[in-house]
């Protein structure tokens, strides 16, 4: 930074930098699209409670495009975050646009890879449904 006379030209060899890093490390072939096994999108819930079950999701969801509502159950069953929320929505929105499935079989196979999780957030508002009716967490 103290080798540059301006910040412009500082800029270009950060963005040079960046670029390079970029097409080297994270520049990877996309996954190729499963064969489809059957089972549809009825089966990604079943197939989500399962651990280490991407494949078996991405060959479901390749069989019969899932639909919003199966990922948007899956999304609200589990702990889903920010980033869970934002790769459905992208997904959806690059099917709408482009009417490119796989985007949405890529978001299926990308939420397998973290589910199931532990469903903190379930207990979260049963214990706070509880709380509200008056009832007793615990006896003492």
């Amino acid at each position: 930074m103290r080798r540059v006379p301006s910040p412009e030209r500082f800029r270009a060899v950060l963005d040079g930098a960046a670029a390079i890093y970029l097409d080297r490390f994270l520049n990877l072939p996309p996954a190729k699209l499963p064969p489809a096994t059957g089972g549809g999108a009825a089966n990604l819930l079943a197939l989500y409670d399962q651990r280490a079950s991407v494949d078996e999701v991405a060959a479901a969801a390749a069989s019969s495009t899932p639909d919003l509502a199966t990922l948007g159950h899956a999304l609200l069953r589990e702990d889903a975050g920010f980033h869970e929320y934002q790769q459905v929505d992208i997904a959806w929105r690059r099917l709408e646009r482009r009417g490119d499935a796989r985007a949405l079989v890529a978001a299926a196979r990308w939420l397998a890879a973290r589910y199931p999780t532990q469903r903190a957030q379930e207990q979260t508002f049963t214990i706070a449904w509880r709380l509200h009716r008056g009832e007793t967490l615990f006896e003492a």
